[in-house]
């Protein structure tokens, strides 16, 4: 699971940013908590199982989805090809090309507590490092130009393995069968687990083939929204896959006189994006859920009505669904989604100012924010849009 995400200068984030995951002191909605051992934290109040960013369009919100998804490129795809290539510095400061962007995650992964980060400048990996907690924060290894240390191993030993400066030493490291192999295995896996999504795509589909329970769980979802089908089910033939739902036929009376089956793709333009979009998103959801993933949704209640749109931002919240400790980190336009079960540490702001560059910040570290409040409100009238430096 994800507790904290630190960077800096990537696309429109040019100043260090911080998305905490770490609960605060609210006494609300306390469900929305995950517990964690403080011995993994020390101090800590528990991690939130989801969270929301609210902004303006072209404030930064899909950017901050995306700098963290290009982490997870980084990290599995470095090796094979010069991905440092992509990496998008801050365009609108002179000089910003030059300096330095960093990625850093605090994680929990198999009962343990990483944090690991890197940094890129001029197309070239200039440091990187992984730490794990057992009772203080030690080094697996770190890395500083042409200079790599690795617990358990001498210099000159560790001098052989350093990569080319445009790939990450956790990208080759668990193929070199070293002491450090469970460390890196584990943030691996976090990154595997960590999904970006950005539009309904079919692939997401074949999600619902690797375990039957969820296209159950999908239909009884579609039944309870309200958008009018009444089953689903998955068409596969070879490559080509498709999902199948049945539409209830009324008569004047409003009795059900037959049904209608239409597929997802192939008869779209009878369908509304909504129901594309809750189809193709619930099996990549529900896959987070039986893993203990986490999701990133971009432009959540775009496409959904609000109230479908809450049911799935408190999809994680919920124990007995949700055991693994799955996370989401969505964001969205919809103001009314602020008052849809969220804590003061659970809401995100996002804007930009007049030179270009994005500010996050959380609702609970403004001042006078109180639990009572209507939050979109107060939002729809300008009081939480000021960056958090020039709060009063």
């Amino acid at each position: 699971m994800l507790v904290n995400f630190n960077f800096k200068n990537f696309r429109s984030f040019f100043d260090e940013q911080n998305l905490s995951l770490l609960a605060g002191h609210d006494k609300a909605l306390e469900e929305n908590i995950i517990s964690i051992s403080t011995d993994l934290i020390p101090g800590n109040l528990g991690v939130l199982r989801n969270i929301t960013v609210f902004g303006d369009n072209e404030a930064g919100k899909t950017n901050l989805l995306k700098t963290l998804d290009f982490m997870k490129k980084m990290v599995f795809l470095s090796s094979s090809m010069n991905i440092c290539t992509q990496n998008e510095p801050f365009a609108l400061h002179e000089g910003a090309s030059l300096l330095d962007t960093h990625l850093e995650v605090e994680i929990i992964q198999n009962g343990g507590f990483y944090k690991y980060g890197f940094v890129i400048n001029s197309n070239k990996i200039v440091k990187e490092w992984l730490f794990r907690r057992s009772e203080r924060l030690t080094p697996i290894f770190k890395r500083n130009l042409d200079e790599l240390q690795i617990t358990g191993l001498s210099k000159n030993e560790a001098t052989l393995l350093i990569p080319s400066k445009s790939t990450l030493f956790i990208s080759i490291a668990d193929k070199l069968n070293l002491p450090i192999a469970s460390a890196i295995y584990d943030v691996k896996s976090f990154f595997q687990s960590l999904e970006f999504i950005s539009s309904p795509k079919r692939e997401y589909l074949n999600l619902y083939l690797e375990n039957e329970d969820r296209i159950r769980m999908a239909a009884s979802i579609l039944k309870q929204s309200n958008l009018g089908f009444s089953d689903l089910k998955l068409i596969k033939m070879g490559s080509y896959i498709d999902a199948e739902l049945t539409q209830d036929v009324y008569s004047d009376n409003g009795d059900i006189t037959n049904k209608k089956k239409v597929r997802l793709f192939q008869d779209q333009n009878l369908l509304g994006r909504g129901i594309m979009s809750i189809v193709c998103i619930l099996p990549v959801l529900l896959k987070a859920l039986d893993t203990g993933g986490t999701v990133l949704m971009n432009d959540l209640g775009s496409t959904l009505s609000v109230h479908t749109a809450g049911y799935l931002q408190n999809f994680f919240s919920d124990n007995r669904i949700n055991p693994n400790g799955a996370q989401m980190i969505a964001t969205s336009s919809v103001s009314m989604l602020m008052d849809e079960d969220l804590r003061r540490d659970q809401i995100y702001l996002v804007s930009r100012d007049n030179q270009g560059r994005s500010s996050l910040y959380r609702l609970s570290d403004r001042k006078n924010v109180r639990k009572s409040d209507v939050y979109s409100k107060k939002y729809l009238k300008g009081e939480y849009t000021k960056r958090l430096t020039d709060a009063t």
